[in-house]
């Protein structure tokens, strides 16, 4: 049994209003996921940053809202009136990514249609001696984006940690099974000796968190450098890729939940994530 303290989930006070570690690392994955989409934007497919510059200002809160919206229609959620669902919206408490990502989605499909059609977004190439003026596809611009949400999500996930919620469960003679943890992150082995809600023991519990977080960000890499250079890959491919590929990541993360944290609305949700993906390959490519 391990006697370390659990980690106080307030990193800091302002006034009444306290500021939640899990707040600071989705505000992290925000702020380097926009980054990265900068990056590939500009140097890597050198069109235009400033539509997906306006967007943010309504990707982020929609994300946001629509992700603690989510949690509160699956049941993950403590709030007990509008109050508290918006009380728990400013410190970025219960969230649940599926949500953030159908806001974000629809918002996209929306908005990049109607700004790219401006004619300063707008393309201009030279082929046999004629200029030619094209718009820009949305899936263009939803290529560079989608991916990058897997960065805020290994990131936010391990706000997790500090929360000592989502974990797996419980494993006997974590140090024998578990002694890689506790030699590479000790830290984290140390905040796996959860309390049972049941019955007050202190028992170790699999670090969902971290095995997610690492599996975003290798799919991460696998779509963001791998696939540009997959012969026939048309523009949304990513997108399709990150469908399939995350929601796979889902699928073998459910079953090794805590009771408490498993949800029958997250697994229908996630196999017709896998679904979508797959059809709007087919489609796409037709």
């Amino acid at each position: 049994m391990n006697n370390a303290p659990p980690i106080n989930p307030t990193a800091f006070v302002i006034g009444n209003f306290e500021i939640q570690w899990y707040g600071i690392m989705i505000f992290f994955g925000f702020m380097l996921a926009i980054l990265l989409v900068v990056l590939k934007l500009k140097f890597w497919y050198k069109i235009p940053i400033e539509p997906f510059y306006w967007f943010t200002f309504i990707a982020i809160p929609l994300a946001i809202l629509g992700a603690r919206t989510w949690s509160y229609i699956i049941g993950d959620s403590s709030a007990n009136s509008v109050g508290e669902f918006f009380e728990q919206f400013w410190r970025f408490e219960g969230l649940a990514i599926q949500g953030g990502i159908f806001t974000v989605l629809i918002s996209g499909i929306i908005y990049f249609p109607l700004i790219l059609k401006k004619e300063k977004y707008k393309v201009r190439t030279k082929f046999n001696g004629k200029e030619q003026i094209k718009q820009i596809s949305t899936f263009v611009y939803a290529d560079a984006i989608v991916p990058t949400v897997l960065v805020g999500q290994a990131i936010g996930r391990w706000g997790n940690m500090f929360n000592q919620e989502v974990y797996g469960s419980v494993v006997n003679n974590p140090e024998i099974s578990f002694g890689w943890l506790q030699t590479i992150f000790p830290t984290v082995y140390d905040q796996m000796f959860i309390e049972s809600p049941n019955d007050q023991q202190i028992l170790f519990r699999q670090p969902l968190f971290l095995y997610e977080s690492f599996a975003d960000i290798i799919l991460f890499l696998i779509l963001w450098v791998g696939f540009d250079f997959f012969y026939r890959r048309k523009a949304g491919d990513l997108v399709a890729g990150y469908f399939i590929g995350y929601g796979m990541i889902r699928l073998i993360m459910e079953p090794l939940r805590d009771q408490q944290f498993n949800f029958t609305t997250t697994l229908v949700i996630t196999s017709l994530t896998i679904i979508f993906g797959i059809a709007f390959v087919i489609l796409n490519h037709l």
